[in-house]
């Protein structure tokens, strides 16, 4: 029997978290891919990404947050950010 007790994002993360970057968190935490540590720290990301105008990143941004963090090399999104094609601008 799996003891692992959902975690539910709140009202405020999933302000920054588009609805396909919400399943991919949801992924990790129940798969266990990867450390939960690593999905946390990628949804504060996102949320510290939203000080630069963004709405709502993308699953396809949150999977790379995801990579970044598991290589520890945040560095390598730099020439990504912000991307039209990845978040969504508050208007």
């Amino acid at each position: 029997m799996n003891s692992y007790v959902p975690r539910i994002l709140s009202r405020e993360e999933k302000k920054f978290l588009s609805p396909d970057a919400q399943e991919a968190a949801y992924h990790y935490f129940i798969s266990e891919e990867v450390p939960s540590e690593v999905t946390e720290k990628a949804i504060l990301q996102a949320q510290v990404l939203s000080g630069f105008g963004v709405r709502a990143i993308s699953g396809e941004l949150f999977h790379q947050l995801i990579n970044a963090n598991i290589f520890d090399d945040f560095s390598k999104l730099s020439d990504q950010l912000p991307s039209k094609d990845l978040i969504h601008r508050v208007y």
